[in-house]
């Protein structure tokens, strides 16, 4: 099967008790740093189900596995992942190849 070189990553993210919006403020950040930062992040979407009370769900799509390699050693990315210290009790990593569009 040929496909576009992009690489998706879906991200399912289970925030701990009572620390989703503090968690939000901060992946909302982090996802708009990301895109302007990065010329290879393509879209990072922070999507809020509406049955659950503390999930999210991240939506990434970059040019290729470089530019994710690129992305997880930014600068950004490690201040991020100091902010966000204790807020995530699990985190659920989908790296997917963009069959459409």
């Amino acid at each position: 099967m040929a496909h576009s070189p992009r690489t998706v990553l879906i991200v399912h993210i289970e925030a701990n008790e009572g620390r989703l919006d503090e968690y939000l403020t901060q992946i909302k950040a982090h996802a708009h740093n990301s895109v302007q930062l990065e010329p290879d992040c393509l879209r990072f979407e922070v999507l809020v189900p509406r049955e659950s009370t503390n999930r999210l769900i991240l939506v990434e799509v970059y040019t290729d596995d470089k530019a994710v390699e690129t992305h997880s050693n930014s600068q950004h990315m490690a201040k991020y992942r100091k902010l966000t210290e204790g807020m995530v009790a699990k985190s659920t990593i989908h790296r997917c190849d963009a069959a459409y569009p």
